[in-house]
């Protein structure tokens, strides 16, 4: 009976790849915190717009939202991730929506279609790669004239 050791287990590092020494080394390189950017339709026909990819924090914020059992919450939770995700023209990548602009960003959507929010919100959660359990595939500019 062979037996096997940890030794024979164990895949070695290619000399190519890097390992992080510390936390601080992890912090100085290069590391995904890189801002992706998308062109998405807008609230408007014919009118585009551009959203960037948002933090690991506030998309906990926006999971945390959308788990409650207030409709309003998870509504909001949404909304503020609109808010949070519209950025302006290059160079600047300026974003809309920032501190006391946040809340009244989040007041203005109230007042949009319903439709037309959550294709957004499809959008942003396709940019930041989240899926969520539950949600249909993003709607086709087909499905959107329906509504």
């Amino acid at each position: 009976m062979a037996v096997e050791t940890v030794k024979d287990n164990v895949v070695p590092i290619k000399e190519e790849e890097h390992i992080y020494d510390s936390l601080e080394d992890l912090v100085a390189g290069d590391r995904p915190i890189k801002v992706q950017y998308k062109k998405i339709d807008g609230f408007e026909p014919n009118k585009k717009m551009r959203i960037g990819s948002v933090t690991a924090g506030e998309m906990i914020e926006w999971q945390e939202a959308n788990q409650s059992e207030d409709p309003r919450v998870k509504q909001e939770g949404g909304l503020r991730l609109i808010a949070q995700s519209l950025v302006g023209p290059e160079p600047d990548n300026k974003r809309y929506a920032s501190g006391n602009n946040l809340k009244k960003s989040v007041a203005l959507f109230r007042t949009f279609r319903h439709s037309v929010t959550e294709r957004i919100l499809e959008d942003i959660l396709d940019l930041n790669e989240i899926k969520v359990k539950g949600r249909s595939a993003k709607k086709t500019e087909e499905d959107v004239k329906k509504d």
